[in-house]
């Protein structure tokens, strides 16, 4: 559930990271044809980079393409076949169209064609280029090339770099920082709905930990990693501002997050402004595991 605050954003879609070449699964070009391939790119935060995993009978998912609508489906002459490539088709309900969803690790998520539940989701030849397509292979001891990450980055309007857990820390207090973006799991959250006008930020990186607005040594309000209580300094208002940007309000002292300094390090409490620092690009996601 969203509430119509965010219906500037797109409620329910997600981003896929690979888990070795931290590239984003996307629709090559933002393709509104039939049987456009599916390849790994750079996130720029682009529509044919948002998908929604729709839930289907038998725990199954379609999983849509956020620009065109269409389903990733197995393509080629032969859906059977291994290195088939994964494309994008109008949504018929085929089998081909249907995948399982599940996570070997608690962290990264394998994606399994119905027709081959031997098969997942891979990025060719554990290729790490921009462009490289994403096809169907046996599904190994896990290689990193056939796992992937969900969810969403946040990038901050002033500095153009991310919020990120310093260090990849999965330690209760973890601060959260600032950091140039490189797609890993402490780089990625989720946006969830809590109540009324308020939401929670949880990581991704297995912890499920939650952004807490709390004092510190370096700030008197900070943002850290803490088991989620539902305590007024863990929900926060995303605030629509101009060009698809938010800024992230604290429900306990109504201060939003940013840098402590175009050139800080640390995610700090501040007067809510105008200030570029203090506005963020993300989208929102519906969790499909974990």
């Amino acid at each position: 559930m969203y509430t119509s605050e965010f219906a500037f954003l797109i409620p329910g879609y997600t981003t896929l990271l690979s888990s070795d070449s931290r590239l984003a699964l996307t629709v090559r070009r933002g393709s509104l044809d039939e049987n456009a391939p599916l390849i790994q790119d750079e996130f720029a935060d682009l529509l044919q980079q948002w998908f929604r995993c729709d839930p289907l009978p038998g725990g199954y998912y379609r999983i849509m393409a956020a620009h065109s609508g269409m389903a990733l489906t197995v393509g080629g002459d032969d859906p059977f076949r291994r290195s088939a490539p994964i494309v994008q088709r109008s949504w018929t309900g085929a089998v081909e169209q249907q995948f399982g969803i599940g996570s070997p690790d608690g962290v990264r998520l394998k994606v399994v064609p119905r027709l081959r539940n031997d098969f997942s989701l891979d990025v060719q030849g554990g290729s790490h280029r921009p462009g490289a397509e994403v096809i169907q292979y046996p599904f190994g001891t896990g290689q990193p090339n056939q796992l992937w990450y969900e969810g969403t980055p946040l990038f901050n309007q002033g500095t153009g770099r991310v919020a990120d857990i310093k260090g990849g820390s999965t330690r209760d207090g973890a601060e959260v920082i600032q950091y140039r973006f490189q797609g890993g799991s402490n780089q990625v959250f989720y946006v969830e709905w809590v109540r009324e006008r308020f939401y929670r930020v949880v990581a991704r990186n297995g912890t499920f930990l939650a952004w807490t607005m709390e004092p510190t040594g370096y700030a008197a309000s900070a943002v850290l990693m803490r088991p989620y209580t539902g305590a007024g300094n863990q929900l926060f208002t995303f605030e629509r501002m101009s060009a698809g940007r938010t800024r992230i309000v604290c429900l306990r002292n109504g201060l939003a997050v940013q840098p402590e300094s175009s050139t800080g390090q640390f995610l700090v409490g501040r007067s809510p402004g105008p200030e570029p620092l203090q506005n963020w690009r993300l989208q929102v996601s519906t969790p499909v595991f974990g």
